[in-house]
This record gives structure tokens, sequence and C-alpha cells, in this order.
């Protein structure tokens, strides 16, 4: 299976490194190859998705400058349809309603903060062996 690259976006350190640990342990038992990068915002997201071309996005709604959404059109908006990479939202956000536009403006899956950390592994494979 070839490298994987991976982009997680979030605006807080300590979620951004938890999200790396948890998506390199996934690596590790599964194993899989990814390479990870990491983003504070979203217009530092939107670069270095467009320099580096990742295969998933792990993405807080509530990022500065564009917001998490805004940066999912764009995503989509950038590449032709289904060659984007697939973006799970991991939010703050709870209403139903954030559910339902994320998963309308194209995200592969929405996940609430606090997570499962075997839910979240569990959407972490299935998004990544389709």
């Amino acid at each position: 299976m070839a490298k994987q690259r991976v982009l997680i976006v979030d605006g807080d350190a300590e979620t951004r490194s938890q999200l790396s640990t948890l998506v390199g342990e996934l690596s590790s038992r599964e194993g899989l190859e990814i390479e990870l990068r990491e983003a504070r915002d979203g217009g530092e997201a939107l670069e270095l998705a467009r320099k580096q071309a990742p295969d998933l996005v792990l993405m807080e709604i509530l990022i500065e400058g564009p917001h998490g959404l805004q940066v999912l059109r764009q995503l989509r908006k950038d590449k032709a349809e289904g060659e984007g990479p697939q973006v799970v939202l991991v939010t703050d956000m709870a209403a139903e309603i954030d559910r339902y536009w994320s998963l309308r403006n194209g995200a592969a899956a929405f996940v609430k903060k606090p997570w499962d950390e075997d839910d979240l592994r569990k959407t972490l494979l299935r998004v990544l062996r389709p």
C-alpha cells in the first residue's frame, strides 16, 4: 500500500498532538505508511493541502482564518470531483445541524470532541482503507 498523507488542522496544539499520536498508533498497528503534517489555521491548511495533496484531512471547524467548512468547500473547488482529500471533521460543534452541514458540504465523517478513541480509529480506518 502506498504512503498516505494526513493533514491535521486544529488551533489547539494539544489536540493536534493527540490526533497525531492516535494516527501514528493506528499506522503502526494496522501496517499503514502515513506521512503526517499539521496546520494551526485555515490559511495554513489550504497552503499545505495545495502543496502536499493529502489523502485525509482531520480538521476542527472552529479554526482561525477560513473556518473548517470554508476550507472543506475550497478543497472541493480546487480538485475535480472525487480527487480531493477525504475530510473528517473533529470538532467541538455538537449540534445536529453542524453534522448535517458538514456532511452536506462533503465531509467523509463528523466526530464530536471529546472523541471516543475506538470510534475515531474505526472512522479513520474506514476512510484510509475504503
